[in-house]
């Protein structure tokens, strides 16, 4: 992606977001200007009485039928900030609009716009000053030009590649702007926030593109903390997008598998949960769109290339995606570590709503999930309470069944994959899942037909939950200190649930059935009776999938937040190699 090409190296080396110096110290735009002589002050109080008298009679020769001024005053402004910029001539000009702004009417929508489009951030900070004081004058007596104003504002943070090397004091200077002139905006949030969403970068758009508006979106809540729920919100809307089209485009690849052979590039995760998409930074994917031996091939069939123009997508929408969620993650950090209590408590709230209202229900996406999964580490308190959210979700008998197959995915992911769990809480979630399958077993095990699997779904994913942790967990649930292998009570009672008349594992996943059935074996827990898998038949419901939403997350940039949190799958007991 050449267009974007100088953004990157300096992108992904990105420090935490709001570390940086705040823009009295970054940008001094509120240092004093140097002292004129004054002869020189003299001259420029006359510049700016004269430039002043000018506009008055433009506007009034306008109001009186005599355009020619006005416009004459349009085409001067336009010379000097556009074709030929001069900033001294232009601060004054500010300062001249400013001390005339209350003569401003409806008739003079051709000079607003003009004033709008001033060149005003390739310039120095005095002019930024000037003209930021003129822009508070107009919105008070034009209000109607307020959405321009801020949509002109939130321009400047969309990638240029011809600003790249100047792109932090634009941005500086346009921050110092919205922060000065949001308290005289009536409806400052509303209309900021409208043409923020409006101006979000296109998913087709470039890296670039992407680092620069987020980077400015999170920076803009440090002084608009009241923007942060819609602003997050915002910000994981895109993500999901994100994250969703890389997954269909992956399910989609690896339906073609003759033009995978023609890839240097592994998009299924292995047994051992290992890839090797990465192994280089996020901007250089390390594969090859053509080799040498298919290079010269032009016999070939066009839907040879589909899988090669894919892969190139995928590349790019991951770069997007470890970027982007590295930025979330930098500014989650610093905003948990150095916010108050009562700033803590707003963006724990606002996480759990994103989760609740967002995530859960995107179906099949691959990692923005794990945004939360890192927070709830911040705080045990967090922990516990996603899983009694999970919990709650899953054993409601209220709820939707695609919401329970969720809460089901999830929660089994979750205690499985989360290293950061006290045995406390892992315990506390299979004793509940365990009592309510044992619960349902003693009530309903008189009355189970043969073809009425469908009515015991809930039953069926709940027990797939049980054993899918068990699988990761099971070292958790025994005590050796004896010597001996002692489960803990509650865990044994898993074997009735298996055994019952319901037969869960002739109706849970295949995997996730083969798993269990083999570590139980081999680690002594239970010999568990061989069914063959169906599918339970209901076009009503989602299927029973093995669908786990904290499967190993492998983003080169991002995934440093995971280390020490994750667990990964360990090696069965060696003795279960001779019985394989």
């Amino acid at each position: 992606m050449p267009a974007s090409k100088s953004m990157k190296i300096k992108s992904v080396r990105y420090n935490a977001i709001l570390s940086r110096p705040n823009l009295a110290e970054k940008n001094s735009l509120f240092e004093k200007p140097q002292a004129k002589s004054e002869d020189e002050s003299s001259i420029r109080k006359q510049e700016l009485i004269m430039m002043t008298r000018v506009i008055e009679d433009a506007i009034k020769q306008k109001k009186e039928g005599n355009k020619s001024p006005f416009y004459e005053l349009i085409r001067q402004i336009n010379d000097i900030s556009n074709v030929n910029p001069n900033p001294k001539k232009l601060r004054l000009w500010c300062l001249a609009f400013s001390r005339i702004m209350h003569k401003f009417d409806a008739t003079c929508s051709d000079l607003v716009y003009t004033l709008l489009n001033f060149n005003w951030t390739n310039h120095d900070n005095n002019l930024a000053i000037a003209y930021v004081m003129m822009l508070a004058n107009l919105v008070a007596v034009y209000p109607s030009c307020t959405e321009a104003m801020l949509e002109m504002l939130v321009q400047n943070f969309l990638y240029k590649e011809d600003e790249v090397s100047k792109m932090e004091k634009i941005h500086g200077k346009v921050h110092y702007a919205i922060k000065t002139l949001l308290p005289s905006i009536p409806q400052e949030e509303k209309d900021l926030f409208h043409v923020l969403y409006r101006e979000f970068p296109h998913k087709r758009e470039s890296l670039g593109a992407y680092i620069v508006y987020v980077k400015n979106l999170l920076q803009l809540i440090e002084y608009t903390p009241s923007l942060q729920h819609k602003i997050l919100t915002l910000i994981f809307e895109r993500m999901i997008e994100l994250d969703t089209e890389v997954q269909g485009q992956i399910d989609e690849i690896e339906d073609m598998e003759e033009g995978l052979n023609k890839l240097n590039i592994d998009l299924h995760t292995s047994q051992d949960g290992s890839t090797d998409f990465y192994k280089s930074k996020p901007e250089e994917p390390d594969f090859e769109i053509f080799n040498d031996t298919n290079a010269d091939n032009s016999d070939s069939d066009i839907e040879d290339s589909a899988p090669i123009v894919i892969a190139v997508d995928i590349a790019n929408g991951i770069q997007k995606l470890d970027c982007i969620i590295k930025l979330v993650l930098d500014y989650l950090d610093y905003s948990h570590k150095n916010g108050t209590r009562e700033q803590r408590t707003k963006l724990t709230e606002t996480i759990f709503t994103i989760f609740k209202e967002s995530i859960l229900y995107t179906i099949k996406s691959r990692y923005i999930q794990f945004i939360p999964f890192w927070y709830f580490s911040l705080d045990k308190l967090y922990a516990s309470r996603f899983i009694k959210l999970l919990l709650d979700k899953l054993i409601d008998d209220e709820g939707k069944e695609i919401t329970r197959e969720a809460a089901a995915q999830y929660i089994a992911s979750y205690i499985a994959r989360a290293k950061y769990l006290d045995d406390d809480d892992v315990m506390q979630c299979m004793r509940a899942l365990i009592g309510w399958a044992k619960n349902y077993v003693s009530a309903h095990k008189n009355l189970i037909h043969v073809r009425d699997e469908s009515k015991h779904e809930k039953f069926y994913r709940i027990v797939q939950t049980v054993m899918y942790v068990f699988c990761f967990r099971w070292r958790d649930f025994r005590n050796t200190t004896s010597g001996n292998n002692i489960w803990n009570e509650e865990i044994k009672e898993l074997k009735d649930i298996v055994e019952s008349v319901f037969c869960p594992l002739k109706f849970c996943a295949e995997n996730t059935v083969k798993m269990f059935t083999f570590i139980a074996k081999s680690i002594g827990f239970m010999t568990c009776k061989e069914y063959k898998c169906t599918k339970i038949k209901n076009d009503s419901v989602l299927s029973m999938g093995e669908y786990f939403p904290f499967d190993p997350f492998r983003l080169k940039t991002s995934q440093t937040y995971l280390e020490g949190l994750y667990q990964v799958w360990e090696e069965i007991p060696e003795k279960s190699d001779e019985e394989e």
